[in-house]
């Protein structure tokens, strides 16, 4: 009744529809009242008549337009598949032209704050995003390139309307990023190409944002060249304006968007981007734990997306970048976390620590070599503290990832990584001071021992000389006297745990997850080892009662299993800690 009410208003008497306190109120009932447009086709032109005339998108006032792009863009996602099965797709794209072409164009901040200032209602429209917020990027009228981008990646759109609206946009949006990304401009009017090469960016990676990989890669492989035709311009930006942070943000957000699109397609753009991010922004500069973290999470990303495929790509980019994250975490770096509570990277048969911040009891040496430690200032710096402990954080998810996404054998190939990475997690399974660090790299090495460690059927068929016997020889050793015994054993019998914690629970949880698992590879060779050796002789517990008990607890499959192992381990670290006073413990913390 309200979308008739104004259709007939608009009709009558244009200037009360298109004031601007009354325009943004009907668009946020089309919005709100979507599915009465969805059951009633009939309404369906009202509403778009709302949002494209000049009552919406292209009104004159600008706080009003950009309110009209957002909301625009959420009436969009659930009404596409009507506008496109009534035939109003057409009609949308020759009305979004002007909004389009307006909104290529960022808005200069003297201009966004004037217009801001001159509105007197732009407090009641709620679509005032202010000087600041426009020029990092985040202008409302970027909205209507995602309405766009989600209106042209129905399935069901004709080919030829899709590609020809397409190229027409992108072309004005690429031609702005190569114009910053190709010119010698003086200081003032490159601040202004850079700004507009930042806004065509992000306008970019809203129009990707409504196509899938099925559309951009089998229905219609032209739209996936079109997608990523921006990319090459702007890693040129990238380049151009090493230590601009805000650029790089918007780069990496667009090809993070493209591997979501166009899937293997950005590989050849991922090295170069990776080869900036880890620069630093610069051949002078060194990059910073934040800046490492970024490349981190890029990679899981890209391991996430294309699992076994990445393996070269993995393989080429590893081996430098754990060395200078291993720099990196150094400064702040202690055994057992320190103050820091950051543990460092073991590489080349050296834990990285700071030699100043190891206790002097031990020797001031701690398997660190004094040349990695040389940045000592930056170890009292609290921000730089917590951006080391996020990058030793973000580590021991990427090991996990390297195993959930079958790319062990990159570790496997190389002795140096492998050795790093099973290394720094038994560290951290061990000896962190967060009990969350301790779970996560325990999730991880479960990860890594069921990659690792055959299973009885494939010993039994001959796909291993002996139990136990995986690709890395030595591996179930390891596992044995690192993992099982310091960190899934000693930890928990000292008191570093404590049950009643969740946090510290859930590593416990964990340490049961991973026995289970070498109980199941490596069987009663193990189940004996770990009741007489890790239990019995090692921490004064009964090799019968109390061992074979845990053993069946953490075997166990029933409903309430996990709990009732969490339970007993808890009464068994109680008598060790009893037959084994004064041992020293290193209580977690639950997160850190």
């Amino acid at each position: 009744m309200l979308l008739w009410a104004w259709d007939v208003l608009g009709s009558k008497s244009p200037a009360v529809a298109a004031h601007r306190l009354v325009a943004p109120a009907l668009l946020e009932i089309c919005v709100r009242y979507h599915l009465a447009v969805e059951r009633r086709p009939a309404l369906l032109r009202p509403a778009l008549a709302a949002f494209l005339d000049g009552g919406g998108v292209t009104h004159p006032a600008r706080e009003v337009s950009r309110r009209a792009c957002y909301l625009f863009c959420r009436f969009v996602k659930p009404t596409r598949g009507q506008i496109l099965c009534h035939g109003a797709l057409p009609g949308v794209m020759a009305a979004l032209e002007p909004a389009l072409m307006d909104a290529s164009v960022p808005e200069s901040a003297n201009s966004v704050g004037s217009s801001a200032a001159n509105s007197v209602g732009s407090s009641f429209t709620g679509g005032g995003t202010g000087g600041a917020t426009a020029t990092a990027g985040n202008d409302d009228r970027l909205y209507v390139f995602e309405a766009f981008g989600l209106l042209l990646g129905i399935d069901d759109v004709p080919d030829d309307l899709r590609i020809r609206c397409l190229e027409a946009v992108f072309a004005r949006l690429r031609g702005a990023v190569e114009a910053a990304s190709n010119s010698h401009s003086p200081h003032s009017n490159r601040q202004n190409l850079q700004h507009a090469a930042q806004h065509a960016i992000v306008a970019m990676g809203n129009v990707a944002k409504g196509f899938t990989l099925r559309v951009a890669t089998q229905t219609s492989p032209r739209v996936g060249e079109i997608l990523a035709s921006g990319l090459t311009p702007a890693l040129r930006c990238v380049q151009l304006w090493p230590r601009d942070p805000l650029t790089r943000t918007r780069v990496v957000a667009y090809f993070q968007r493209l591997v979501t699109v166009i899937g293997p397609a950005v590989f050849p753009h991922a090295s170069p981007l990776l080869e900036h991010m880890r620069s630093g922004g610069g051949a002078h500069a060194s990059a910073s734990a934040s800046d490492l973290r970024e490349c981190l999470v890029l990679i899981n990303q890209l391991m996430a997306s294309f699992k076994e495929s990445l393996a070269p790509f993995l393989a080429a980019q590893l081996p430098s970048l754990v060395t200078q994250i291993a720099g990196a975490l150094a400064p702040f770096a202690a055994p057992g976390g320190g103050v820091n509570g950051v543990c460092g990277l073991f590489l080349d048969g050296a834990i990285r620590v700071n030699p100043r911040l190891v206790p002097n009891d031990e020797g001031g040496s701690g398997g660190a070599n004094p040349g990695w430690g040389a940045v000592v200032g930056a170890a009292g710096n609290t921000e730089e503290a917590r951006e080391a402990r996020d990058l030793e954080k973000i580590f021991v998810a990427h090991a996990h990832g390297v195993a959930a996404n079958n790319l062990a054998g990159v570790l496997v190939a190389d002795p140096r990584l492998r050795e790093c990475f099973l290394e720094t997690l038994a560290a951290a399974a061990s000896a962190h001071p967060s009990a969350m660090s301790r779970k996560s790299a325990l999730q991880a090495l479960i990860r890594v021992a069921q990659c690792w460690l055959p299973t009885a059927e494939v010993v039994a068929s001959g796909g291993s000389t002996r139990a136990g016997e995986g690709p890395v020889p030595g591996f179930a050793a390891f596992a044995v006297s690192r993992v099982a015994k310091e960190a899934c054993v000693d930890a928990v019998m000292r008191g570093d745990l404590d049950p009643k914690d969740a946090g510290c629970a859930a590593a416990v949880a964990e340490t049961v997850n991973f026995t289970r698992v070498m109980l199941e590879r490596l069987g009663g060779e193990f189940a004996n080892h770990l009741r007489v050796n890790l239990l019995g002789a090692a921490w004064g517990l009964d090799p019968e009662s109390h061992g074979r008990e845990y053993v069946r607890r953490v075997t166990s499959t029933t409903q309430n299993s996990a709990r009732e192992a969490r339970a007993f381990i808890a009464e068994c670290a109680k008598i060790a800690q009893g037959k084994n006073p004064g041992v020293a413990s290193n209580k977690c913390t639950p997160g850190m």
